[in-house]
């Protein structure tokens, strides 16, 4: 009967996610988004990415549009339909990944609430379909797969190591630099494995997982460099990739001050209600010998902060400032685990009264969202569409 409950409340966190993501299905285009439904249309007939037209972005993000578009069509709704889907299996997949790192199976259950559904209370249509949403779930992934790989013998940790470095090179596809996040955790592991390991078989398996992990992230790669070397682009990808990005950062003026500032507002006004949480959380893992054991709050800490300097070495555009939402969300769910253990459920009242009162302000958002829906035809009908794009 538990298990039936369980999964009966999983099914009801997907189907709310689900419907906050159908919220944002009429949401209009904003200069990223239709320049890479552009190019992804032109893709779909024959355009070559970097020979036809070129943008110093990697290519993970024409090809996901590619993907969607081919399947659910050229337009607004063809992609936040296909970022829905992607939006459901990222918070199935957080569901099942702290199944087993809390007390309490429904705070697993509940979890995707505070990552995807965090996100969705707070898009603005511009934070929609963007790199740094998109690129959680496989960073997520490969998070994942490693922290669990150390519990794993044999065959199935290589497998799982593997697959780690798959991901990472998803991420790759997507923004080169995000893939400090996965290297750094892998660093940690090797270093972590080196520490444990009887001093005979350290050097034989630390080499066995790196092969590992490397041979995983470089295998999906090999297709984008057969790519560049068969439209002899060799001199194009070196250009792009290594040489133009610090140039152009050269010799642009820095993003001006007040970026940053509304940047963090941002951040803050739509998230500050997951802070209180989080400081539970990161300390009652700090507190927990069996917890401490886990890996994978090192690598959330780690994209975590890898994730803001990214923020400040880029423009500082309001969507980048999406990029440590999922690690701080996961880090809220521990505090939720913790604050529900009967010796220090006492203190859930405070924290509760915090929580609320600073979400008011995407709570307010959410309201606001679903109300100009419910006002404009539910974008049903073309005057309802209209009206409700350009309130956005």
């Amino acid at each position: 009967m538990t298990d039936r409950s369980g999964r009966a409340r999983r099914l009801v966190v997907l189907v709310v996610i689900a419907v906050a993501a159908l919220i944002h299905v009429p949401f209009p285009f904003w200069g990223d988004q239709a320049l890479f439904t552009y190019a992804a249309h032109g893709m779909r007939h024959g355009d070559r990415l970097y020979v036809d037209f070129w943008d110093y972005k990697q290519p993970g993000i024409f090809l996901w549009y590619l993907v969607s578009g081919s399947v659910f069509g050229f337009h607004e709704a063809g992609m936040h339909v296909a970022e829905l889907i992607w939006s459901v299996a990222f918070a199935a997949c957080t569901q099942r990944m702290l199944r087993d790192r809390v007390e309490h199976g429904w705070v697993a259950d509940i979890a995707p609430l505070f990552t995807v559904g965090a996100f969705y209370a707070a898009a603005r249509a511009w934070d929609l379909t963007q790199i740094e949403y998109l690129v959680a779930f496989p960073l997520m992934l490969s998070l994942w797969a490693a922290a669990d790989a150390g519990d794993t013998p044999g065959r199935r940790r290589t497998l799982r190591l593997v697959l780690s470095g798959v991901m990472a090179a998803v991420v790759v596809y997507f923004k080169l630099v995000y893939a400090l996040i996965p290297l750094g955790f892998w660093l940690f592991l090797l270093a972590e494995g080196r520490r444990r390991t009887p001093q005979r078989a350290t050097a034989r398996d630390t080499v066995r997982d790196a092969c590992a992990l490397l041979g995983g992230l470089i295998a999906p790669l090999l297709p984008l460099l057969a790519y560049f070397v068969g439209e002899h682009l060799l001199g194009t990808m070196w250009w792009t990739y290594v040489t133009y990005p610090p140039k152009i950062v050269r010799s642009i003026d820095p993003p001006p001050l007040s970026r940053l500032r509304d940047g963090v507002w941002f951040f803050v006004r739509n998230f500050a209600w997951l802070v209180p949480l989080a400081i539970v959380g990161f300390g009652a893992l700090r507190r927990n010998d069996a917890r401490r054991r886990d890996p994978l709050p090192v690598g959330l800490a780690i994209w975590f902060v890898v994730g803001w300097g990214t923020v400040l070495i880029q423009n500082q555009w309001g969507y980048q400032f999406m990029l440590p939402l999922a690690p701080l969300g996961i880090f809220a769910v521990f505090g939720v685990d913790r604050l529900s253990r009967a010796r220090v459920r006492r203190a859930m009242p405070a924290v509760v009264v915090l929580v609320t009162v600073l979400a008011l302000y995407p709570a307010k958002q959410v309201v606001h969202k679903v109300r100009l829906l419910v006002s404009d035809d539910f974008a049903l009908t073309a005057a309802g569409r209209h009206r409700f794009e350009t309130e956005f």
